[in-house]
């Protein structure tokens, strides 16, 4: 069972939040820190993944965008992929990317498949430097 927040729901799966969010939701900064305290919470001060799940067809706010953009909100992030499956949300989604530049590696993908398959092999590299870090 998922974390309810106000848009949706936060599923846990290893070092991945999967953010699931209610279809035509509009994200302010006010939810993208909501998302980010929950997190936060579960993962303490592990570094993670976030794959948001906008299949439903998600707005953001321009501020909620520039937040999501910034060094303060990534600091924990390893990686973001975004699920896009509609061309409203490409086009935000894509903006986003090229537009605010997320200091974390953020990529679109169509499916949860082959989006989790990236944040794993994301993962697996933190982890070979958390390694290398210890010894």
């Amino acid at each position: 069972m998922g974390v309810p927040f106000s848009l949706g729901e936060i599923y846990f799966e290893g070092r991945i939040a999967r953010v699931v969010v209610e279809a035509d939701a509009e994200f302010d900064v006010e939810q993208v820190k909501e998302i980010e305290n929950i997190n936060q919470a579960h993962f303490g001060k592990k570094r993670y993944c976030t794959l948001v799940d906008t299949s439903r067809y998600v707005k953001a706010t321009p501020a909620a965008r520039a937040y999501s953009a910034t060094a303060e909100y990534n600091k924990q992030l390893i990686a973001r992929a975004i699920i896009v499956t509609s061309m409203p949300v490409r086009i935000t989604a894509n903006f986003f990317i090229k537009f605010h530049k997320p200091v974390t590696p953020t990529r679109m993908f169509p499916d949860l498949a082959t989006a989790r398959e990236w944040l794993n092999e994301m993962i697996a590299k933190e982890e070979a430097r958390e390694k290398a870090a210890r010894e």
